[in-house]
């Protein structure tokens, strides 16, 4: 899941690199992390992933979001972070079949619900999602985040931005991307450094 307890299951001698982008020469980008700065290969073929924050005006109907949030006193859904799942992109597109099953109730994040489907009416202070259960209501405010997820190219970073680069060290010792995800300042908590 997204946010909670980071990626965790990747295995296999992949580390993520978390911080800001300090330099980008060629293929070659560098990010300040709390360990120094660290330098990882970026390839031409390499998924770059895009992620930006805006409010509910950002959401469009029939685009497949992930909500999360929690009931409040009224016993309505209020969503935290809606995240507008994209095919192929890093947080999604297809990673999301084990929520799907369990709906509202599905997956938990420590007393946060989500819940995955499509939008399907967009009101000032509600959002309706159509879910394998049906049609289900989400109370939206102005607290409400909407993260959008677009496919990149190594072109589009730039010194300053903050990213998550999913890679494998080669024989040198070199970082060798698999991935490059941009998020918004603060999202980076929920990756974890290397360990």
């Amino acid at each position: 899941g997204f946010g909670g307890g980071g990626f965790g299951g990747f295995g296999g001698g992949f580390t993520p690199m978390v911080g800001a982008i300090e330099s980008i020469d060629g293929n070659l980008v560098s990010v300040a992390t709390p360990d120094g700065t660290l330098t990882a290969i970026v390839g031409g073929d390499v998924t770059v992933s895009i992620s930006t924050e805006t409010g509910v005006e950002g959401l469009e109907l029939g685009q497949q979001v992930s909500v999360v949030g929690e009931r409040d006193d009224t016993g309505s859904f209020l969503a935290s972070t809606i995240t507008v799942v994209t095919a192929g992109g890093a947080f999604g597109g297809g990673r999301t079949g084990g929520q799907r099953q369990g709906g509202f109730g599905g997956g938990r994040f420590g007393g946060t619900r989500a819940l995955t489907g499509t939008v399907d009416s967009i009101e000032e202070s509600s959002i309706t999602i159509e879910t394998e259960q049906g049609p289900l209501p989400v109370a939206v405010n102005e607290e409400t985040t909407v993260r959008i997820t677009s496919q990149g190219t190594i072109g589009d970073l730039e010194p300053g931005m903050n990213v998550v680069i999913i890679g494998q060290p080669d024989e040198d010792g070199q970082v060798v991307a698999n991935s490059v995800n941009v998020v918004p300042e603060g999202v980076t908590q929920g990756f974890g450094g290397a360990g």
